[in-house]
């Protein structure tokens, strides 16, 4: 409920920015810019470089007990204050922003490009909080990155050759 939340404060103003740029740029610059922002976060996915290279089990405890002891992991039960400031800080300037920017500029609404990202975000959180461990033990994190930057740079080809 807290990363919903945080998701919800941090797109909002970024989906009305995209709205309010329809009426300052052409629609032609606003999808080519977006296409190459999708080819660009494609290939950094493809090229980062900072993957854990231990088992997924070994890597999420090591993480996990190295944050805790660096005091970056609060040890409250409740997880809805920790995972509403961490999406708030981490989804700040992430391409999820810069999707809903374009997204709205694209299509030039607010509310419906605003709702569905929060419903996206929100489905995507549930994904990850229930199939989360077994999908990272099925997939090295370096499997996830590419797949992620392959669907990105497809979705830069495609608005860039047929401006949807």
């Amino acid at each position: 409920m807290g990363s919903v939340l945080g998701f919800a404060i941090i797109n909002g103003p970024i989906a009305f920015l995209g709205k309010a740029s329809v009426h300052v740029f052409p629609r032609e610059l606003i999808l080519n810019v977006s296409g190459v922002l999708f080819l660009v976060f494609g290939i950094f996915l493809f090229l980062r470089k900072d993957f854990c290279e231990m088992p997924p089990d070994e890597c999420t405890e090591k993480g996990i007990s190295d944050a805790r002891e660096n005091g970056k992991v609060p040890g409250r039960k409740n997880g809805f204050i920790p995972s509403l400031g961490m999406i708030l800080v981490a989804e700040l300037g992430d391409k999820t922003q810069f999707g809903t920017l374009i997204l709205a500029a694209r299509f030039g609404k607010f509310w419906p490009v605003y709702a569905g990202v929060i419903l996206a975000l929100a489905l995507s959180s549930l994904v990850g909080i229930v199939f989360g461990k077994k999908i990272c033990s099925a997939l090295p994190p370096k499997a996830l990155s590419y797949l992620s930057s392959f669907v990105f740079i497809l979705l830069g080809i495609y608005t860039l050759c047929f401006k949807p």
